[in-house]
């Protein structure tokens, strides 16, 4: 219990700095490091960046699922709702991702929102923005 209220508190530190949080993925033997590029999900609710909607909604983290352009899951990154923003670094080629918001729990507080392909080169990071409105929440 003392882990949990201790994460909770960290993720409620960096909600309030409006942090970016940055994952990295394994090293892929044989491919070159020059092709490796970023897409950074920037997310808001019902259109801003309020730490307090996250408190409201009960929502601690959001969780997105990033497929390749087979439609083949690679994996999932989740960072805290509050910072609105996360940089997933990935390879060049075409991708399609999922997001949802979800409570402490990992349970899901929103509808998912399906990301619509994008393209990532290496050295380059692609913005995406997403909207969670007020009808997307449980």
């Amino acid at each position: 219990m003392r882990i949990l209220s201790i994460l909770a508190v960290s993720s409620l530190s960096l909600a309030a700095f409006g942090c970016t949080v940055t994952t990295s993925p394994d090293p892929v033997p044989g491919q070159p490091v020059d092709t490796q590029g970023s897409v950074e999900i920037d997310w808001t609710i019902n259109r801003r960046t309020d730490p307090s909607a996250c408190n409201q909604s009960v929502a601690a983290s959001i969780i997105v699922d990033i497929f390749d352009s087979s439609g083949r899951a690679l994996d999932s990154y989740d960072a805290p709702c509050g910072a609105f923003a996360t940089t997933i670094p990935l390879y060049s080629g075409t991708y399609t991702a999922n997001a949802t918001l979800v409570d402490g729990a990992g349970q899901s507080r929103t509808t998912t929102v399906s990301i619509a392909p994008f393209s990532v080169r290496g050295g380059t990071v692609i913005q995406v923005p997403i909207d969670f409105p007020a009808s997307s929440f449980f």
